[in-house]
Order: C-alpha cells, then sequence, then structure tokens
C-alpha cells in the first residue's frame, strides 16, 4: 500500500470514527490494522560534489535512486539495494566524458527512522584519457570529396584533447550521413574502433569509410493533374544527370508544398539501380482547392473589424494565382487583389499585378489661434475622408544571390476634409528594390537581409506635384556567439529629396523599410521643402 492509499485509508477512518457506534469495533479495528502494516513513504535526497553541472546532470541521469526517489512505495532494503549500484553507475556516467579512473565515495544516511534517506556522493574525476592517434580516413569515389574532408578534420577530435565519446560518435555517424545525403549510397565503414588505455591516459581513434560509387539522378515521374507537366519540371531543384543530393531533393519538396498548387505533394526516390548507379524519382501529388478565410476582432482605434480572403491558387494549368482580401472596420474600408504569373524559375520570378482601393476617416484636431480679443488657441474636432485606388504592375528576377524587383505604382487619391476641400492626386511612381539571397533561397521569409535597397521617386510630369527620389537602405547580419545565444546586427538608412505635407507622403512613409529621417514641413503650403 503506497502513500496516496494510506492517506485515503486515514481520511476513512477519521470519517468512520465520527459516526459512532454505527460502526463495529472489529471492523474499525481491522482498518488501523491495515494502516499501521502499509509501508511508510520514503524520501530520498541526493546530493553530488565535486563535478561540474554537464557531469552531474549526466551522473544523477544514470543514477537508480535519482530514477526510483519520487516512487510512493519503496522499502528500506530497496534502498540499500539501489545504493549499492551507486559506485558502478557514477563511473559508468563519467566514462563517455574521458575521466576512467575516478574516485567515488559515498554515504547512506536514514532520517526519521528510515522514513527519508540522505545520499551523498563525492567525487574526484581524476586524471582525464587524452586523445592520442587519431585516423580518419576515407576511399573510393568520394576520397576527395570536400564534404569529408570537413569532417575528418573536425575540430572536436583533435590530439591533446580531452577524450569525449560524443565527438567520437558524431564524427562517425556524419561520416555516414554524408555519404547517405550525397549519393554514396554503396557507403561502409570498414573501421570504427576507439582504443581506450586507461592506465596510460591515452585514447585512439581510427575511422575508416569505404564510399563506393557515386550515384546520379535518374528520370524523374510525375503523377498530377493540377498545372502542366512542364510547368512542375521547373519546380525541381535538381537535372537528371546530376550527383544524386538528398538536400536537392528535399528542397524540391518545399519547393512544391509552398507553390500552393497541391494538396498533399510527395517527392520519393525510387530503387537505386546498382548497375547503372542511377536514382530515379517520382513525384506524386493531389490538385488543392480554393480556400477561404474569415476574421473578426475589435480595436479601441477601429472599432469592430472584420476580414475576408479568398485564394484560387491555380486559375488555370500554367500556374496563375488569384487572391483577394476584403478588411472593413469602422475606420477603414479596403479591397485588396493580387494577381501572380510565373515565369522562368517559377519559385523565385514572378509577374505581378496588384489592385487596392481603400478607404479611409481619419479624425483629427485642427487648432486655431485668436490674436484679439482673446488671445489663444481654440480647438474643434475635423474628419479627413481618404480614397487611394491603386494599380501596381511588377516584376519578380532572380539572378544568383540577388533579387531584384521593378515596379510602377498608379494612383489616384481623392482627400476631403474641411481646410482644403476637396482634392485630387493622380500619381505614377516606379521604384526598383535590390536584395541580397541566401543560397538554396526558396521564397520564404527571412529573418536578416545582408543588404537590402528600395527606391522610388517620381516626376512632375508623371503627376506628383513636385520631383521626388528617395532611398532606404537596410543591412542586417546575425552573428553566432554560442549554440543557444546570437546576436543581431542591424543598419539602417533612409534619404530623400523633399518633403512634403501631405496625406500621401506620411502614406508613403509608413511603409518604407528602415528608419526615415524625412520630417514633415511645417509648411502647408505647396511646394514647400524642408
Amino acid at each position: 500500500m503506497g502513500r496516496t492509499a494510506t492517506l485515503k485509508m486515514m481520511r476513512l477512518l477519521l470519517r468512520l470514527s465520527g459516526l459512532g457506534g454505527r460502526v463495529g469495533l472489529p471492523a474499525l479495528s481491522l482498518l488501523l490494522l491495515g494502516a499501521a502494516a502499509a509501508p511508510a513513504w520514503a524520501a530520498i535526497r541526493i546530493e553530488v560534489n565535486g563535478v561540474d553541472s554537464e557531469l552531474r546532470r549526466n551522473v544523477l541521469a544514470l543514477l537508480s535512486l535519482e530514477r526510483y526517489k519520487d516512487r510512493d512505495r519503496i522499502e528500506p532494503d530497496a534502498v540499500a539495494r539501489l545504493y549499492r549500484r551507486v559506485d558502478g553507475e557514477v563511473r559508468d556516467a563519467l566514462r563517455p566524458y574521458g575521466y576512467y579512473a575516478p574516485t567515488v565515495s559515498s554515504t547512506l544516511t536514514a532520517v526519521d527512522n528510515q522514513r527519508n534517506w540522505h545520499v551523498q556522493i563525492n567525487i574526484d574525476p581524476g586524471e582525464p584519457v587524452l586523445l592520442d592517434t587519431i585516423s580518419v580516413l576515407v576511399h573510393g569515389a568520394g576520397a576527395n570529396d570536400p564534404v569529408f574532408e570537413r569532417i575528418a578534420a573536425a575540430p572536436s577530435l583533435l590530439k591533446g584533447e580531452r577524450l569525449e565519446h560524443a565527438a567520437y560518435e558524431k564524427v562517425k555517424s556524419d561520416l555516414q550521413l554524408a555519404a547517405a545525403t550525397y549519393g554514396y549510397l554503396d557507403a561502409r565503414m570498414l573501421r570504427n574502433e576507439l582504443q581506450v588505455d586507461p592506465a596510460a591516459h591515452r585514447a585512439s581513434v581510427f575511422l575508416e569509410l569505404e564510399t563506393g560509387d557515386r550515384y546520379y539522378f535518374g528520370a524523374t515521374t510525375i503523377e498530377q493533374t493540377a498545372i502542366r507537366a512542364t510547368q512542375i519540371r521547373r519546380y525541381l531543384r535538381y537535372h537528371e544527370g546530376e550527383p544524386y543530393d538528398e538536400i536537392k531533393r528535399l528542397r524540391t519538396q518545399f519547393a512544391l508544398d509552398d507553390s500552393q498548387f497541391f494538396s498533399t505533394v510527395e517527392v520519393q526516390p525510387g530503387t537505386p539501380d546498382r548497375v547503372a548507379h542511377i536514382v530515379p524519382i517520382k513525384i506524386t501529388a493531389t490538385a488543392a482547392r480554393n480556400g477561404y478565410s474569415f476574421g473578426a476582432g475589435y480595436g479601441t482605434d477601429t472599432g469592430a473589424r472584420g476580414t475576408i480572403s479568398w485564394l484560387n491558387p491555380r486559375v488555370n494549368d500554367r500556374g496563375h494565382r488569384l487572391r483577394i482580401q476584403i478588411q472593413a472596420s469602422l475606420t477603414t474600408q479596403n479591397i485588396n487583389a493580387r494577381y501572380d504569373i510565373p515565369f522562368g524559375d517559377p519559385v523565385l520570378e514572378k509577374f505581378s499585378l496588384q489592385f487596392l482601393d481603400q478607404t479611409q476617416q481619419i479624425s483629427s484636431n485642427v487648432y486655431t489661434q485668436e490674436i484679439t480679443p482673446n488671445p489663444g488657441f481654440t480647438v474643434s474636432s475635423s474628419q479627413i475622408d481618404t480614397r487611394e485606388v491603386s494599380f501596381a504592375p511588377s516584376i519578380t528576377l532572380s539572378t544568383g544571390h540577388w533579387q531584384r524587383v521593378f515596379a510602377a505604382k498608379l494612383t489616384h487619391d481623392v482627400t476631403s476634409d474641411a481646410i482644403d476641400n476637396r482634392k485630387i492626386d493622380n500619381l505614377i511612381v516606379p521604384s526598383i528594390t535590390i536584395a541580397a539571397i541566401p543560397e538554396g533561397y526558396l521564397g520564404e521569409d527571412l529573418f536578416s537581409r545582408s543588404l537590402y535597397a528600395h527606391l522610388d521617386g517620381s516626376l512632375s510630369a508623371l503627376g506628383a506635384n513636385s520631383n521626388f527620389l528617395r532611398l532606404d537602405l537596410r543591412s542586417e547580419r546575425v552573428i553566432n556567439l554560442g549554440t543557444v545565444w546570437h546576436l543581431t546586427a542591424a543598419c539602417a538608412a533612409s534619404a530623400s529629396t523633399i518633403c512634403r505635407r501631405s496625406v500621401r507622403w506620411s502614406r508613403w512613409e509608413s511603409t518604407a523599410a528602415g528608419c526615415p529621417t524625412t520630417a514633415l514641413c511645417p509648411s502647408a503650403s505647396a511646394g514647400a521643402t524642408c
């Protein structure tokens, strides 16, 4: 009977004691005897001294006492039996870290008449075993492959360093994983030995891999009806006849997943041809349906708001995509539509047409200065109504590690307020964006960019009230300070040739990347500059 059962029995006894003569004495005596016969719950406190946190964690992980200490039922003879394992378990825990001759002493103390136990373990790790001979050899077609050369030169296996079994196992598994990943499918370990001489405190590592011949990508079979076969082949990140690369196969899987053409898609290697040394690929996919999404919320500045989105991932078999989103609140209503036409490398290149119709109601305060007869300011509330209708064609191109976006935004703005009444602006704003992209980029959102530049501007001949030019620059870099900590360094700058006090300009500034340095002009006159 464990501690939980004993407590339940004691509660039952208390209830029975309150029933007086309605419960017979024999029954009550039996319950008392059962409670007395139940073994007491034992708490075990373990103290480990003499080793750092990493070694201490491994010692506790292997101690049987640690695993049994929270059990409800543990009797004194069981505690003694588990305690006798301490010496061997501590030595087993230290050996993977290169300590083969530790000094271990321990004590077991009973507290509260063997109701609780205190185990103290004192450890002197002793002299560690150091690496002496390190031999990592690769034979076969991959003998000169840089991927194996990097693994063989692993900094975790260096002569004179303390032996760590995990480092040896990692190098061994890295060799096998690299062979499987990069097409050496017949690779096998000829030798994998870790020789330890505890008396001399020396260890030797012998790893020898035979890669065999390298395999190549074979023919790709495609089973799907969503888009044209020629179109889906442009998503492949590999070519038939190239050395087999598991990473390229996975990148193809990710590219097809992100295309949104399919509800399910699998890119699987077939049975390798051991004679021709090729790996066929089979792609199986099921066409995706149109997608819908709905959202609702409430904000103190917008009141109730809602969003409805509709996505047609396959307008036709050439992979065109259409997305429409409608948002509405008490202050803002907009319709946003985007039509994408992929071309070239459809993962990274496309021609897009974007349409926006947005209406806003902005409440503001108007300050009026009175000179006479009562100098001071009066405040009155006013509302500014704006409507923007824009059409923005753009083309996205990618070459090497650079992506470029060329766009032109045609905007029709209508602003109504109590001061300027109704104002209409028609404007064309060309722009170009250049950004650095990493190797293997598939169009996903990036946490940082080494370089991002956006340039836009317009001329009075294109409808602008005045000529302007603006440049936004941003650069970011992630510095690894260890396995857990990372430092992100960022630099941003923005410059423009003119600054205007207008609702339209303020809206452009809010969408700019980086930290704009442009400020609103103090004058409301047309063409005013800072």
